[in-house]
């Protein structure tokens, strides 16, 4: 029995590094572009997904399918 919980003893860290240093950032950002953010970083709210369409129709965006 102990030969087959051998393994996560190695996969228990790695997991935990993964969702550390790659989920972590995700999250964060996914939550700050949610956020209404003064010029001199002063969070004042949430703007929900307020920001996001703007961004994605902009023509100055790029890799936006209206850019030509």
């Amino acid at each position: 029995m102990r030969h087959r919980l051998e393994p996560l003893a190695w996969l228990g860290p790695a997991v935990a590094l993964i969702a550390v240093v790659v989920l972590w950032p995700i999250v964060t950002l996914v939550r700050t572009s949610m956020q209404n953010i003064t010029p001199i970083g002063v969070t004042i709210g949430s703007a929900g997904l307020a920001n996001s369409p703007s961004c994605c129709t902009t023509r100055t965006c790029p890799g936006s399918s209206s850019a030509r």
